[in-house]
């Protein structure tokens, strides 16, 4: 279980960053290069790139998957979402509502 340093106050949402990747492979979040270069992934990078966003400088781990958790404060996961792809994201509707009221 993640130890969290500070509670949110009422009506706040914590975001938490992992540089070293421990909570991605916790999580069970997928790291590959095959993936990183799936025709899905591709087929997201020309869609985003005919939308206007440009690929910046690779920061950080360029084969790490992506994912989301929503966390309670007693650090039980309320709900989680791996991404497949660069292209794959969590729906942010779903996240929303897994969210303790």
């Amino acid at each position: 279980m993640l130890k969290l340093p500070q509670q949110p106050a009422q009506g706040e949402v914590l975001l938490y960053t992992d540089p070293s990747l421990r909570a991605f492979q916790a999580a069970g979040l997928k790291h590959s290069a095959l993936k990183t270069f799936s025709p899905m992934a591709i087929g997201a990078t020309v869609r985003a790139m005919k939308a206007g966003f440009k690929q910046r400088k690779t920061m950080g781990k360029p084969w790490q998957q992506g994912g989301a958790l929503v966390v309670d404060k007693t650090g039980k996961v309320l709900w989680s979402y791996a991404s497949e792809d660069p292209g794959d994201h969590a729906p942010v509707s779903e996240a929303l509502s897994a969210l303790p009221a």
